[in-house]
């Protein structure tokens, strides 16, 4: 008998399509976008958010058909938005936020592409607290080396440290950046995993053995509540930060002042 052993075919795995839309007419924001990426520099950062995201959620993007980056009129108040329907994921950043943004926009528009990018990929939509979502989305900005949006005040980050874990904020991301330098490293894309299913509250138990709610409470309650010592807020350094530097840069000057006597 004659046997032939014959190699599996294997399937190739499809990127999605990107496209960019630009429907912001003459506008304002339209000029901005336009002077500062344009739709080149846009899919090129759509490209790049779409690997980053997806390694770090580790899902596979080969069952999403296309998306698109369009730049359009979004309801005043609303900056970005995502919507994702018969595997299409649409993208849409507000002309009016881009027109008024008074930072570096080129930055602003890479954190609203990978923000969004999550959103496209995110579980637990409808289910999971929304602050969560939220905060996930703000922590990949974060993971990507992206500033806080202009919506961020530092003050605002002291004060949401003071509420839930999940509130939402730029705290609940850097707590989960925390949370994976600190105890799994890879706490996001688990749970994001978990929440295909829907949302469970005792989704972080599941994966850290420990209290969620008290270890936001011991990190929220520490001196600059950061996952590192060197906290940039926006820019601006943590005034706790600021005051250790100080203290220790005291004690050093105090010490060599003595052994020099």
């Amino acid at each position: 008998m004659l046997w032939i052993q014959v190699s599996p075919v294997k399937s190739k795995s499809h990127a999605p399509e990107l496209e960019v839309l630009n429907e912001a007419g003459s506008s304002r924001g339209n000029r901005s976008f336009v002077e500062n990426m344009g739709d080149a520099g846009a899919k090129s950062v759509l490209k790049q958010a779409l690997r980053f995201t997806t390694r770090l959620l580790q899902v596979s993007s080969s069952g999403r058909r296309k998306i698109v980056l369009v730049i359009s009129t979004l309801p005043e108040g609303e900056t970005a938005s995502t919507t994702t329907i018969d595997n299409m994921s649409v993208i849409e950043i507000s002309q009016q936020h881009l027109g008024e943004f008074q930072g570096d926009v080129t930055r602003e528009i890479e954190g609203l592409i990978y923000e969004q990018m999550t959103n496209a990929w995110i579980n637990g939509i409808g289910a999971a607290p929304s602050g969560l979502l939220t905060g996930i989305a703000k922590f990949v900005r974060l993971k990507a080396g992206l500033p806080p949006d202009n919506q961020f005040e530092p003050d605002e980050f002291v004060t949401s440290t003071k509420g839930p874990w999940d509130v939402g904020s730029y705290a609940t991301a850097h707590f989960l950046v925390y949370l994976e330098d600190s105890f799994q490293s890879d706490f996001v894309a688990l749970i994001n995993r978990k929440m295909a299913d829907g949302w469970d509250e005792s989704f972080t138990w599941q994966i850290l053995g420990l209290s969620v709610e008290k270890l936001w409470h011991e990190w929220s309650m520490a001196p600059h509540p950061s996952p590192v010592d060197s906290f940039v807020i926006g820019g601006v350094l943590s005034s706790a930060v600021v005051a250790n530097v100080s203290s220790i840069c005291l004690l050093v000057l105090f010490n060599l002042e003595l052994s020099d006597r």
